[in-house]
């Protein structure tokens, strides 16, 4: 395959991971854009870019474990309509807008994109579990220093996966470390140098390898397909507020209703109505208590009948 197809790629994953940090910084917080599917664009685009199989295989190794899960919570709530795990099932909340649903898709293309360029590549790498342990390493450290327990960036406050027991926040960053270097370094990158050399050299292998490649880019295009037909039938709270003292950060499933979560700047401790509305009328207010810095909050709504515009407000005052 040509240097272009590399390059080709290479320089449209990292548009993308452009776009993903623009609306990162805009819309969300900005320790963000540190989310493993977020980051991992930049590490593909530069892995298509320089040819290496230590950046691709170093991604799968983990992506196997992270992107298959949302993948397969993905197409559970598209089929049944229940999620898995709920990792997933925040594209389809009331206020995910058409732009983070586009931007989401992004879980679905990056494995087979992957495998593509790894056929291309007809490399393997020994040091891929180094880049593996470097990249896990750094990435849990910095999401367990800047991130909110409340975010749960990346999984390290608290498991992703339901398990049967709890464990403060501190133990389970380190065993959730302790867990993805024994299976994403160690093992998985193991397996998968072992089974590209095996493609590389007998054609069975190889053939089971492209039976691979067109799987997952099938359940990519189906993905993409099915969850717009999903996505196009939910009707959507747009929050207008996108950064200010006061933004808007989700509007999420709650029950029978829809909690909208918020963040509120201030450089002291206030006291604060924090009203939520439409062009039409308040849907919610509530009084709150702010400290100095960034405070997170959450209001309840009706379900929409459709798609509808909203807007918060903060009154502010340092007296009781």
């Amino acid at each position: 395959m040509s240097k272009n197809f590399f390059l080709s790629i290479g320089i449209l994953l990292f548009i993308w991971w452009f776009f993903d940090l623009i609306l990162k910084l805009r819309f969300y917080q900005e320790y963000d854009f540190l989310w493993f599917c977020s980051i991992s664009l930049l590490v593909l685009s530069l892995g298509f870019i320089l040819k290496s199989p230590a950046l691709m295989i170093s991604f799968l190794s983990v992506a196997l474990i992270a992107q298959i899960d949302w993948t397969l919570d993905f197409f559970s709530y598209i089929l049944f309509s229940k999620a898995l795990t709920g990792n997933a099932s925040y594209v389809f909340d009331y206020g995910h807008t058409p732009l983070e649903f586009f931007n989401s898709l992004r879980h679905l293309f990056m494995i087979p994109l992957t495998l593509l360029g790894l056929k291309y590549i007809k490399k393997t790498s020994k040091k891929s579990w180094f880049v593996t342990l470097v990249f896990i390493t750094i990435l849990g450290i910095a999401s367990f220093v800047l991130g909110m327990p409340e975010e749960n960036l990346n999984c390290v406050f608290k498991p992703c996966w339901p398990i049967p027991f709890s464990m403060p926040p501190f133990l389970n960053f380190i065993a959730t470390l302790i867990f993805f270097i024994l299976v994403s370094v160690f093992f998985l990158n193991f397996l998968i140098n072992k089974f590209l050399e095996k493609v590389h050299k007998e054609r069975k292998y190889k053939k089971i390898f492209n039976k691979i490649i067109i799987v997952f880019f099938v359940i990519a295009v189906s993905g993409v397909f099915l969850g717009s037909l999903v996505y196009i039938r939910i009707p959507h709270y747009i929050c207008k507020n996108q950064k200010g003292e006061i933004f808007c950060e989700g509007a999420y499933s709650y029950g029978k209703d829809v909690e909208v979560s918020y963040h509120i700047k201030s450089d002291e401790k206030k006291n604060c109505r924090i009203e939520l509305y439409s062009q039409e009328r308040v849907l919610a207010k509530e009084n709150i208590s702010i400290e100095k810095g960034t405070t997170k909050g959450y209001i309840i709504i009706p379900i929409p009948k459709k798609n509808t515009d909203i807007y918060l407000k903060a009154n502010c005052s340092k007296n009781i």
